[in-house]
């Protein structure tokens, strides 16, 4: 039990200490965690897209042939559990480091001079 207690007790304290890794981190997570469920949500499933939602909007748009590596098709790909998953999600977390980074830059900027909530610091 003392173990356990030592290692929550230094992940705390490299949170406390490391406020921009952790926060570029948990930015990074976030934006892997939600690629997936978004496509859903914009209409990309498993069996094709969904009618009447934006994914079927943009399919139409497109004429009948999807041309093949088309973000479309990419997208589609994902949804469907293809090999594009993998690429599709590293995407996701890299927009949401680059959300991360700015949201650092930003308290950063915002709050100049005050070191308490200097992130950069």
């Amino acid at each position: 039990m003392d173990t356990i207690r030592g290692a929550v007790g230094a992940a705390g304290n490299f949170v406390k200490n490391n406020p921009k890794a952790i926060t570029v981190v948990a930015a990074t997570s976030i934006g892997a965690g939600v690629t997936l469920p978004i496509l859903g949500a914009v209409g990309f499933a498993a069996s094709g897209p969904v009618l009447g939602s934006a994914a079927a909007g943009w399919q139409a748009a497109m004429g009948a042939a999807v041309p093949a590596g088309s973000l479309f098709s990419i997208l589609q790909g994902a949804a469907m559990g293809g090999a594009a998953v993998a690429g599709v999600t590293a995407a996701g977390a890299g927009a949401g480091a680059v959300v991360g980074g700015a949201a650092v830059g930003a308290v950063n900027l915002a709050n100049r001079g005050n070191s308490r909530y200097n992130l950069l610091a």
